[in-house]
């Protein structure tokens, strides 16, 4: 082998390491870092498989950013519309909307560059004063108060309109005769290995700052899900498996029709609010997550259904019997948290003497992730006390 071969070969790993060595993003670490590239106006390019969030984490880090400029409130991760634009929903939001993922925010502009093509960048020509102009489609914002243009799947487009939104990313932001509002912060999202991803070039790829969000699934992981799966009110049974079972909240495997993931968890929530029939269960869960987590969730839905009622728990918190195994505590506390409310924090608190003290303090940390107002509470005093050294 030559000196330059073996030197081309040499960069070549190290290259491969470096590459390696970037530290993948769990959802609050990301939240984190897209709000200071935010405030400092530097484009991000969120790499990450497909389903893992990437997208809801960066309209989280935009409802904290800019949902109060609009004239919404953002409180814990909540953003609150104003009375007149929805109904009451939530302790102490009475004549108030607090917004799901599907509400449309003014200040967040998600465009999915594979439904476009090239001439709908540019929007209809018309002819104004004998001169041929362009109509600026509506997807591109015109608000000058800012917000997050979030450009979805940007390698899934063709190439001609991969470049045009590539060029409202890199300064001065424009696309023909539009410009960005200066208050606007673009972003993109990719997923690296899915079928049909194209491969973007250095000198457009360069523009950009690159995290990755993903990797093993740690602890911080499951917390940062589980604080999203409490704001939008998760199926208790969803939430209780991924804490019993956190190796099947994230496994992509390309090779298969589905694979678990945050995105499918939060669907099978909802069709277990559904109550589907048992005979049914176990095959709609596999059509969402696979044959794997399926299963094991078929056989967690078995268990789950002979708890004991929570209702005469927290009627009878002294008394009510306490599940064995790890899975039905998970079941308990979870279920419990759902059903929290300030008259009754007490009793729950009762019976959650009776349990291990990571099972009580992950049953409080959801109850109070659900309604602040509990740590007003003397109760909630008491019990901060005995457990002064965990962090809500």
């Amino acid at each position: 082998m030559t000196l330059v071969g073996a030197y081309s070969k040499d960069m070549a790993n190290t290259t491969a390491t470096t590459q390696s060595l970037q530290k993948k993003l769990t959802p609050g670490e990301l939240m984190q870092t897209l709000r200071i590239c935010f405030g400092a106006r530097r484009t991000v390019m969120v790499h990450g498989d497909p389903g893992i969030g990437k997208s809801q984490v960066a309209m989280q880090a935009a409802d904290a950013m800019f949902a109060e400029k609009y004239g919404y409130e953002y409180i814990d991760g909540m953003v609150i519309a104003p009375a007149a634009k929805g109904k009451a929903k939530g302790p102490g939001l009475e004549g108030r909307h607090v917004m799901g993922p599907s509400d449309p925010r003014p200040w967040f502009k998600d465009v999915r560059a594979a439904l476009l093509d090239a001439v709908d960048l540019r929007g209809l020509p018309m002819v104004e004063d004998g001169k041929a102009k362009f109509a600026i489609p509506d997807f591109l914002p015109t608000d000058e108060r800012g917000g997050v243009l979030f450009l979805d799947e940007i390698n899934r487009g063709s190439e001609m309109t991969m470049n045009g939104l590539f060029s409202l990313c890199v300064p001065p932001h424009t696309l023909g005769e539009y410009r960005l509002p200066t208050a606007w912060v673009p972003a993109a999202a990719v997923n690296d290995l899915d079928v049909g991803a194209r491969r973007m070039s250095s000198a457009l790829m360069a523009r950009f700052l690159h995290v990755d969000m993903g990797g093993e699934v740690t602890s911080q992981w499951l917390d940062d899900v589980s604080r999203l799966a409490v704001q939008r009110d998760w199926h208790p049974m969803v939430l209780a498996f991924l804490r019993s079972f956190p190796k099947h909240l994230h496994e992509y495997n390309p090779k298969a029709r589905v694979s678990p993931n945050p995105r499918a968890w939060e669907f099978v929530s909802q069709v277990c609010y559904q109550n589907p029939p048992r005979n049914l269960i176990k095959s709609i869960v596999q059509g969402q997550v696979g044959d794997g987590a399926g299963e094991e969730f078929f056989s967690f839905y078995e268990l789950f259904s002979k708890l004991p009622n929570l209702d005469n728990v927290i009627m009878n918190p002294a008394t009510a019997e306490v599940p064995a195994q790890p899975s039905q505590l998970y079941a308990m506390v979870a279920g419990l948290a759902r059903r929290v409310t300030e008259k009754n924090f007490g009793q729950i608190l009762v019976y959650l003497d009776r349990l291990p003290a990571d099972y009580n303090v992950c049953c409080v940390t959801d109850c109070v992730r659900r309604n602040k107002a509990l740590q007003s509470l003397p109760e909630f005093t008491k019990w901060a006390v005995k457990f002064h050294e965990v962090v809500l």
